[in-house]
């Protein structure tokens, strides 16, 4: 028997993007198998904080920006544009969106529900580089 089990499968996969610049996160997902993972089923939320020690709530002060459609603020809106049956996932950020965000170092994750299961898929650190022509 097991000594321990570790249920956190989440990969850490750092971002780097640029202030004022259009953000577009592209994920081709596949199965354990390899085999396209069919994504029309799932939902999905993405937040960028200023930390992982965050109170919570979507209206909160230290989210940079998130996929809640409850967050009243919709300069802070990450919008997903593409999830589809082939395993095509897409993250998106308008270009004016980005401009009114701060350039530094906050934390993300994205997680994914299907079947009322819920599972952190990526997290990291997102790094907003400053712009010169915002």
């Amino acid at each position: 028997m097991a000594n321990a089990v570790n249920l956190d499968t989440a990969k850490r996969v750092d971002i780097t993007c640029r202030k004022g610049d259009t953000f577009l996160l592209n994920l081709d997902t596949t199965s354990a198998s390899g085999s396209a993972l069919n994504l029309t089923n799932y939902t999905f939320k993405m937040e960028v904080r200023t930390s992982d020690e965050s109170t919570g709530g979507e209206a909160d002060s230290d989210v940079i920006l998130t996929t809640a459609d409850d967050d009243n603020s919709s300069s802070k809106q990450i919008t997903i544009p593409t999830k589809d049956a082939n395993g095509n996932l897409t993250f998106q950020v308008s270009a004016t969106n980005m401009s009114g965000v701060s350039s530094g170092l906050y934390v993300y994750d994205i997680q994914a529900t299907v079947g009322g299961v819920v599972t952190t898929w990526l997290y990291g650190t997102f790094k907003i580089n400053e712009d010169v022509s915002i």
